[in-house]
């Protein structure tokens, strides 16, 4: 029935010291809604205390539910294997048997679910815009990633499968169905998790060809045409605040941005050779062209700049922060700092001098010398800008929202 279906995640126990399987962290309240099987806990690891997130999984009988099994223990290998800054970042994995009960932990960098973490946004406001594009642009740019550069098909993008960080960076999770583009056309007799657990996933979320089965099809047309639609409905639920559960909705466009709408309506194309490509929706919408997600993405990007790039964006960071901050309605009544300090926090979280970002003499020093070596000289010399605490506290003050509390 199922080829050579099957993933074995090896001794696991063995992440966990000589004494044999043993979980190293602590789990705390669950969140309410469980995916894919899978229970969200918050925790902490024991050995600090640090926040995390545990993901839960129980069988209580793994020879009736053979396919359960086999796709949960794709998504633990997947999230090990699969390495992304826009994807979940899994910490630690752990199976534990007891006769024909199995439970699996899947422990991950603190996060909560986004559907959550919407509940917690203001309504109608320009910041909270600019911040939902910011995080459709992370998770679009994980998509385009397995697509075009691993020509994988995650086949359940959805609000349901997406989180946020600490610093409320939205990323990609439920990776259980993803499976190769190209394997998916062997159906039934290949090793493709997506065929074999389609029925997990609501109809809504499935494009035609997904819906009815069409296996032999799907790897004539792109690969990311499956995951283009599920992007459609990510958008689709994140502006009207809530998952949808009938297909007709995704014809409601009222929630949409107009400088969205064209690009939505072409993820969501009948012929899946018609849908629009992710890469092409990160590089080419028009509802990314804000100084927001502009500055953000620079310092996303930052070891990729050069010096005469860096020396750019240092001189003017003081002028858009200052743009940034006067762009405020009095309804809002924002401090007029808010924004300057989300882009500082970022930078501070990437390393970036202080002295740089207010323009002196270390900001010299990166163009003469040379990004990598200067850095590390920097670093050495104790002058680089502590971690990354407070970032996501600057990101929630700019949006008007109580910073992400996960795990």
């Amino acid at each position: 029935m199922f080829g050579n279906f099957g993933v074995n995640l090896g001794s696991v126990g063995n992440l966990f010291g000589a004494s044999g399987p043993r979980l190293n962290y602590d789990l705390g309240d669950p969140y309410p809604r469980s995916v894919g099987g899978w229970t969200h806990y918050r925790g902490t690891a024991k050995e600090d205390g640090a926040p995390v997130s545990v993901f839960k999984f129980v069988c209580n009988d793994v020879h009736k539910e053979r396919v359960r099994v086999e796709v949960a223990r794709n998504g633990a290998k997947r999230l090990k294997t699969t390495r992304h800054p826009n994807i979940l970042m899994l910490k630690d994995s752990l199976e534990v048997e007891e006769g024909d009960k199995l439970t699996i932990y899947v422990v991950t960098e603190s996060v909560m679910p986004l559907e959550e973490h919407l509940k917690d946004l203001p309504t109608s406001t320009s910041q909270r815009d600019e911040y939902y594009a910011l995080g459709i642009r992370q998770v679009a740019t994980a998509v385009s990633f397995l697509a075009n550069d691993c020509a994988l098909v995650h086949g359940g993008v959805s609000m349901s499968t997406v989180v946020v960080t600490d610093r409320l960076d939205w990323k990609l999770g439920g990776l259980d169905l993803l499976s190769e583009h190209q394997a998916i056309g062997r159906g039934t007799h290949g090793p493709a998790p997506l065929v074999h657990a389609a029925f997990s996933i609501p109809d809504q979320y499935k494009p035609e060809e997904y819906r009815r089965g069409d296996w032999a099809g799907i790897p004539q047309g792109p690969p990311w045409a499956i995951d283009a639609w599920g992007l459609g409905c990510l958008i689709q639920e994140v502006y009207r605040g809530g998952s949808i559960g009938r297909t007709d909705q995704l014809r409601e466009t009222d929630a949409i941005p107009q400088v969205l709408l064209k690009d939505y309506q072409r993820l969501l194309a009948t012929a899946p050779e018609r849908r629009y490509n992710p890469k092409k929706l990160v590089e080419n919408s028009t509802l990314f062209s804000n100084k927001l997600v502009e500055t953000i993405t620079f310092l996303d990007n930052l070891t990729l700049k050069d010096s005469i790039e860096k020396e750019s964006f240092f001189r003017h960071l003081p002028r858009v922060m200052e743009s940034l901050a006067k762009d405020r309605s009095p309804a809002k009544d924002l401090a007029a700092d808010r924004r300057g300090a989300h882009v500082r926090q970022r930078a501070r979280a990437r390393g970036v001098p202080d002295a740089a970002r207010r323009g002196g003499p270390l900001r010299r020093r990166l163009r003469r010398e040379g990004d990598a070596h200067d850095r590390q000289a920097l670093h050495q010399r104790g002058q680089l800008a502590g971690g990354q605490d407070g970032a996501h506290r600057a990101v929630g003050k700019y949006i008007q929202i109580r910073p992400a509390r996960s795990g």
